[in-house]
């Protein structure tokens, strides 16, 4: 049973070397530079429609973040109310009402 568990130990550490104890660093290619992505991919514009639907969601977004910042700074309208106190009839406790 030891030497089992000595042979499946030495397993792990050979296998944690073989994929991370690297002596020699991954050799790094080179890619295209950033300028010839840009040559290479043909621009496509947004059509006037597309561009009418974006500018109609951002009116949209604006007017609700307004409305969320002018309700955030106005506060509650009504202050909150205490609550009611139950009166109880005088001569009992409350323990006794109800158990009549």
């Amino acid at each position: 049973m030891p030497e089992d568990r000595w042979t499946q130990e030495q397993s792990i550490k050979d296998r944690k070397k073989q994929l991370y104890d690297t002596d020699a660093p991954p050799e790094v290619v080179p890619g295209k530079p950033f300028v010839d992505f840009l040559r290479d991919t043909p621009s496509a514009p947004l059509s006037g429609g597309m561009k009418t639907a974006l500018w109609a969601v951002g009116v949209v977004v604006a007017l609700l973040l307004a409305a969320a910042l002018m309700k955030g700074i106005g506060g509650p309208k009504h202050p909150a109310k205490p609550a009611a106190k139950v009166a109880v009839p005088s001569g009992r406790t409350a323990s006794k009402v109800g158990t009549t």
